[in-house]
């Protein structure tokens, strides 16, 4: 996930962490707050109830794709919604300072889903670290241990890179125009970092199988408009080709958005001024380049700051979310197939969004997204917003989170079936964890 620079305040004080609940959050709704549950039409979000309970070979350059697509019609006037379960209280755990990217994934080969953080200013302005937090087995977490990196590791990508079966960790540095590979040795913990060379302020992460060959290559969306693509070149990578994309690029995912079995790449470009913001799409040819970039319209001075891709309507298609976080929507891209998408519809995401992630939370009407809430006066907080079915999304329940979220992931943590939230609180310097309530 993509960190929307003009937020980064630099600052320094943490919050202490040892495991306590946090305090809840006071989420009554403001009269006549803006917002739409589902676009064309849903009903207003109910009056708050009580607090929360809790609380994604070289080749030649690429040119610039052409435009489609329109900003869809909001829906009615909403609010954000009851805050009951399914989450228990948020519990928070020290990271380093200014957390600002994290990810989930068994890091120690034990079965559990352990938290990876990437953090910057650990020690000074340009040293970050990745924090690793190994799962207990019930939901709780060992301390963080904390592995140097260089720079300002803003996103984090998991994934087998070396080729070992075993997942390794990837973060950007924005400061040096690089990535570092921290690798991973079998039991949790990790060797580096190695660091391969991006095209200028590298903003976010992927990591996938780009070419074909079975091992995973690397991409990164880089906020000077291009996305740089890194292959595989056992041990290490090739040289990175850059393909120009937009502006103001900022964040990435890789997905197969055309049905044809290989991984494309999708940015969010938050547009300057007196340009609309747009997704942009690189279509894959199947080596491992890229056709030129097609873009979609999300609307002018929409700031894309996060960034994921999932089935949302069960129509066997993989569609695009996006959060604006000068709106306070996230704009769904229906996926029409031949590489089109339609029209954006907006949906009511709460105040400050900044990241948000996709998973299947109720088991009910396909998955739903979870969105980063930013609140840059104080604590922040989880939004969940329930598909209806069809990619139409309630307004939002609202759930405590740490200082000022940077990004969130969806995953499974203690063992009971059920997905569970990991928020990523950069003035925090913390994570929160949000378990999942038995029901």
């Amino acid at each position: 996930m993509a960190r929307l620079a003009a937020l980064c305040l630099g600052v320094l004080g943490a919050i202490a962490c040892d495991g306590r609940p946090l305090q809840p959050v006071d989420d009554t709704p403001d009269a006549g707050g803006r917002g739409g549950a589902s676009a064309g039409g849903g009903t207003a979000g109910s009056s708050a109830g009580t607090t929360g309970t809790a609380g994604s070979s070289a080749g030649t350059t690429g040119s610039g794709g052409s435009s489609a697509g329109t900003t869809g019609t909001g829906g009615t006037a909403g609010s954000v919604g009851p805050s009951d379960p399914p989450f228990l209280p948020a519990v928070e755990y020290a990271t380093g300072f200014n957390t600002s990217a994290v990810a989930i994934g068994d890091l120690d080969g034990d079965g559990r889903a352990d938290i990876a953080v990437a953090s910057y200013g650990m020690n000074d302005s340009a040293t970050g670290a990745v924090s690793v937090l190994r799962n207990l087995g019930d939901g709780r977490f060992a301390a963080a241990v904390n592995y140097p990196v260089f720079g300002m590791p803003e996103a984090i990508a998991l994934g087998d890179v070396t080729g070992d079966g075993k997942p390794d960790l990837v973060v950007q540095d924005a400061n040096r125009s690089a990535i570092s590979l921290l690798r991973n040795d079998g039991r949790g913990g990790f060797s580096g970092p190695g660091n391969y060379g991006t095209d200028r302020y590298p903003k976010d992460v992927a990591i996938a199988d780009l070419n074909g060959d079975g091992r995973n290559d690397i991409a990164t969306a880089n906020s000077t408009g291009t996305v740089s693509v890194l292959i595989s070149a056992k041990p290490d990578f090739a040289s990175h080709v850059d393909y120009p994309v937009g502006k103001g690029t900022g964040s990435i995912v890789a997905a197969d958005l055309n049905g044809d079995g290989r991984p494309d790449l999708a940015v969010g470009n938050w547009g300057i001024p007196g340009e609309d913001g747009n997704v942009a799409a690189l279509w894959n040819r199947g080596d491992g380049t890229f056709d030129a970039a097609v873009t979609y319209l999300i609307g002018e001075h929409r700031l894309a700051t996060g960034l994921t891709a999932g089935d949302l309507d069960g129509d066997g298609r993989v569609d695009l979310a996006v959060v604006d976080y000068t709106s306070q929507y996230v704009l769904v891209l229906s996926n029409l197939g031949n590489r089109s998408f339609a029209p954006n519809t907006q949906f009511f995401a709460g105040t400050e969004p900044i990241a948000v992630a996709i998973g299947d939370i109720d088991g009910m009407w396909g998955p739903d997204l979870v969105c980063a809430n930013y609140v840059m006066s104080g604590n922040g907080t989880a939004n969940l917003l329930m598909n209806g079915g069809t990619a139409r999304f309630a307004n939002p329940r609202q759930y405590g989170a740490g200082a000022s979220p940077m990004d969130v992931a969806v995953g499974e943590l203690n063992g009971d079936g059920r997905l569970d939230i990991v928020i990523a609180n950069e003035v925090g310097a913390s994570v929160s964890v949000l378990l999942s309530a038995p029901r």
